[in-house]
């Protein structure tokens, strides 16, 4: 599968490859547009999104062995994608991650607020009291 990226933000555009299977298997959000189509790896796609992320998400996808690092910095950027797209396992491993960095994530000059409410409740579940207690935010 070819998909083209557009990142109408910093004015890129990029194809990336990722094979059919993989796209199917772990990205849950295109299983409607294209579990049922014929050919095998001959489709493209077109996504607007940023860059940097969405390359993150295919190195990912295509190096299971090795994945990209999570960051503090990048975190958030990539749970929001991967919820989007329904990755659920990577979805998993952000909130995880997010727990144990979100002191370091607070201190940050980032929006929270783009974080949904099935987000919420997921860390919610996670942290503990003493956890949300000794938070400091900026």
């Amino acid at each position: 599968i070819v998909i083209h990226v557009c990142d109408e933000g910093r004015r890129l555009t990029h194809d990336f490859r990722c094979p059919k299977h993989v796209l199917l298997s772990e990205m849950a959000y295109f299983r409607s547009y294209l579990d049922g189509s014929e050919s095998c790896d001959d489709i493209d796609i077109s996504v607007h999104c940023d860059m940097q992320i969405f390359q993150w998400l295919m190195c990912y996808l295509n190096e299971p062995d090795s994945p990209p690092q999570l960051t503090v910095d990048n975190v958030v950027s990539v749970l929001i994608s991967s919820q989007y797209l329904k990755m659920q396992n990577l979805v998993r491993i952000c909130v995880d991650f997010m727990c144990c960095n979100l002191d370091e994530i607070l201190k940050m000059t980032m929006d929270l607020n783009c974080l949904d409410q099935d987000l919420l409740k997921r860390m919610s579940t996670t942290l503990t009291v003493d956890q949300l207690d000794a938070l400091h935010d900026r």
